[in-house]
């Protein structure tokens, strides 16, 4: 009988340890929901809303995922900055084309423009310019392409193509050391060919031929004045160029009342003719490598240490300026090419 009311007490105890648990449990499920219930009790509208959130402000930054520029860096703040891209513009263009590897770049990425010249012209210049109107530096590649590192502003392409005078002058080679300067006193209209298709580049200049260069180089002004040479006819191609280089200094002919215009032009009166084209400027030059110095006459002295001072003239390659010899036409294009190149900086 006892034994029977004891395992009745026990299991009243039992159960009122169980109902305090129970109890228990509830008193701290009432006290973590003390903030106000959500609308929806599963949640599920609320989960979509907060990872909508999470995507719209970067997440959390951590491993950059998919998260793409926008917060694939962010980290705890929130979310990364996006830097902004820039567009690459070109310019219109004639006689060729320019691609670049992509339209749109962000500050410091590396830009390759391929230019490419249509048949009959070769490229004679290229530049990119900046949102401030700055030259950016290009780099040329070993495949002929370009490169440069973008700004942090919308850049232009600009390029010029010219004739290819090789395809226009039958006698000049692209290989040879003039190549260039013949190109350059064609392209900037201060030579002309010796017929339609020929430059003759070891012809001898005139006199004649270096007067209307030089005319030329100056923009071919007016003239009025009488130049006062016998051997000069009037109305003839050269008669303004030498009327224009005798009124402005640059020849006061071979002697008082003749010019002579058919004669060939010697390498020191050319210089010297540059010289005073230039003005007569100051000059810190010397003489003393080449072993014909003493060869040159004293009015042509200043202009060949201010010649090669410039790189205007660098001899003949022998360690002789050769001022006495006769200059070759290609000659001439190689010191006018320096000479504009030295006037114009």
């Amino acid at each position: 009988m006892n034994e029977g009311i004891e395992k009745i007490e026990k299991s009243e105890s039992q159960e009122t340890v169980l109902e305090e648990l129970i109890q228990s449990k509830q008193d701290i499920l009432n006290i973590s929901g003390d903030s106000e219930e959500p609308e929806n009790p599963d949640n599920g509208p609320a989960d979509d809303e907060n990872e909508d959130e999470d995507s719209n402000n970067g997440g959390s930054g951590g491993s950059g995922g998919n998260g793409g520029s926008t917060g694939g860096s962010g980290g705890s703040n929130g979310g990364g900055i996006t830097s902004p891209a820039y567009n690459i513009e070109i310019s219109a263009l004639e006689n060729g084309s320019v691609t670049t590897s992509v339209k749109q770049a962000v500050k410091g990425t590396s830009v390759t423009i391929i230019v490419s010249a249509d048949k009959g012209y070769r490229v004679k210049s290229i530049n990119v310019i900046d949102g401030k109107n700055n030259e950016i530096q290009l780099t040329k590649n070993e495949d002929g392409s370009y490169k440069f590192t973008m700004p942090n502003s919308n850049v232009t392409i600009k390029a010029e193509f010219v004739r290819e005078y090789h395809d226009t002058f039958i006698d000049v080679d692209k290989d040879t050391w003039y190549y260039d300067a013949i190109c350059y006193v064609n392209d900037n209209g201060l030579f002309k060919g010796m017929s339609e298709d020929t430059f003759e580049p070891d012809t001898k200049m005139l006199r004649s031929m270096l007067m209307t260069v030089l005319y030329r180089a100056a923009g071919e002004p007016e003239v009025d004045e009488d130049h006062g040479f016998a051997d000069v006819e009037d109305g003839m191609w050269y008669t303004a160029p030498i009327k224009w280089a005798k009124q402005n200094g640059i020849t006061s002919g071979e002697d008082n009342n003749t010019f002579a215009p058919h004669k060939s032009i010697t390498r020191e009166q050319l210089v010297a003719m540059l010289y005073r084209f230039a003005k007569t400027p100051e000059h810190t030059g010397d003489l003393e490598e080449f072993n014909d110095a003493d060869q040159v006459e004293d009015y042509a002295s200043d202009a060949f240490k201010w010649a090669v001072s410039n790189k205007i003239i660098s001899g003949m390659g022998d360690g002789a300026l050769n001022p006495k010899g006769d200059a070759s036409r290609a000659q001439v294009a190689q010191m006018i090419m320096k000479f504009m190149e030295t006037i114009n900086n």
